[in-house]
């Protein structure tokens, strides 16, 4: 399945909203409380398995400038059946045959690409998938209950980055059945449970964080964790590197840094506790740090790499997914700002990036493409998300200015009614037209470009 747009409605000072994704990045810019995030998080309420991230403040849809609201919100996804695979999975899921009227009106709409609407609904404390589509015909509620959650289940994930709020625990830390020994689960688990549970999955030759729970010995545990975290460092530090590459241009020496993950159980076998520590080798007496006494760039790259490699659905479908990131990297040098536009670029060729900024570092002209931006504007309190190439001007120098900095342009222009335009080449004619204003009867508007290779005059 592939998403092709989201349509957010009455999300809160959201009235009405189109968010095209695609393979590619999508920057979202705007000046300080426009509600670039309002919108990530509305995205983010789709996706029902994320309704516990951040405690889900993100499902607060009210409106807060409206008193007493009592508007219900819905998000929708337009979505496409996009290989038969796909066809295949909800033809299991729901028992159909290829006789049936459903399967081969499935069939019709992935041959013709057609788009499914497929819209979560939040009303009266219920938040349901429906498909708004007459063309799907169901005997039963409970049936077409049933294939509007076939096709959320076959969906991309979708993941949430927040620069300042999303970080690594101090220590993550699991109930135990005693009994069992092994983990109970409960709904007060958060994404860091299920990312341990993963490594130890992906990284434990077999082994699961059960089975790790119920090894005889500590050396045993610790000679599993030890195959993990070869695992970890080619993972994570190893990009870590790439992304400081900088600092050989910079002439800083480059940290030698290892991953280590350290457990802890208690003696009465009622918690086992997790924490990921950084071994720092660059000096010569190597020091043990936590992660969280690490810089915030490092933190918040420790936080984006696992979070996206170790995501239970990632080795699923790495295709298609939706990443949602606010202020990307703001705690990162501007030169690795532009390698980690680098990396974001790369995992856009096959997944839909969209990222909140402030940065003319992540707008590289080069990299994205121009007419994807969205502005975010708010008016009277109403958000509104605008394409780039409909949004006007003269009203958005202010949210433009990273993308002017960015193309290396002087924005004063952008606000000036230019009647006649004269452009100039070298520096010799500005100081002309400085001193025929000085000393001269002239009134000469000029704007001298950021290069001094000439001037825009009028």
């Amino acid at each position: 399945m592939k998403y092709v747009s989201f349509e957010i409605s009455k999300y809160r000072a959201i009235q009405e909203a189109v968010i095209e994704v695609s393979n590619n990045l999508i920057p979202i810019i705007g000046v300080n409380e426009s509600g670039k995030t309002t919108a990530l998080q509305a995205i983010l309420a789709f996706d029902k398995n994320k309704d516990r991230y951040q405690k889900g403040q993100h499902l607060d849809y009210k409106n807060k400038y409206l008193i007493n609201s009592t508007e219900d919100f819905k998000i929708s996804a337009n979505i496409i059946i996009e290989n038969q695979d796909d066809l295949n999975f909800l033809s299991d899921r729901l028992k159909l045959t290829v006789s049936n009227e459903l399967y081969q009106k499935l069939k019709e709409y992935y041959e013709k690409n057609s788009i499914i609407k497929l819209t979560r609904v939040f009303c009266d404390g219920k938040k349901n998938y429906e498909v708004e589509d007459d063309n799907f015909v169901f005997d039963t509620k409970i049936a077409k209950n049933e294939f509007a959650n076939a096709l959320y289940d076959k969906l991309p994930f979708i993941l949430y980055f927040d620069d300042f709020s999303d970080r690594v625990p101090e220590s993550i830390i699991f109930d135990l059945d005693q009994e069992k020994n092994e983990v109970i689960s409960n709904k007060k688990y958060n994404d860091w449970h299920s990312i341990i549970e993963e490594i130890f999955k992906r990284t434990g030759a077999g082994q699961t964080l059960n089975s790790f729970i119920q090894l005889k010995t500590e050396d045993d545990r610790d000679n599993l964790l030890n195959d993990i975290q070869d695992t970890l460092n080619k993972e994570v530090i190893q990009d870590w590197k790439n992304l400081k590459q900088y600092g050989k241009n910079l002439n800083d020496e480059p940290e030698d840094l290892e991953l280590e993950l350290k457990h802890k159980l208690l003696e009465d076998k009622r918690k086992i506790i997790f924490n990921f520590k950084v071994r720092d080798k660059t000096n010569k007496n190597a020091r043990m740090f936590n992660i969280t006494q690490r810089s915030k760039g490092f933190q918040w790259f420790f936080n984006f790499i696992v979070k996206l490699k170790f995501n239970p659905k990632y080795q699923e479908n790495q295709n298609g997914a939706i990443y949602l990131l606010d202020e990307p990297g703001s705690y990162l040098h501007t030169s690795a700002q532009e390698e980690l536009l680098n990396k974001l670029k790369d995992i856009s060729n096959t997944n839909s990036i969209l990222y909140c900024t402030h940065s003319q570092y992540l707008l590289d002209p080069e990299k994205i493409n121009i007419s994807r931006i969205k502005i975010a504007k708010k008016e009277n309190g109403d958000i509104k998300i605008i394409p780039f190439c409909s949004s006007g001007i003269k009203h958005n120098d202010g949210a433009l200015t990273p993308l002017y900095q960015a193309l290396h342009v002087n924005s004063g222009i952008f606000n000036k009614d230019l009647n006649s335009l004269l452009i100039t080449e070298g520096i010799t004619e500005f100081y002309l037209f400085n001193m025929l204003n000085k000393y001269g009867n002239c009134k000469i508007k000029y704007y001298k470009r950021p290069v001094k290779t000439g001037l825009l005059c009028y």
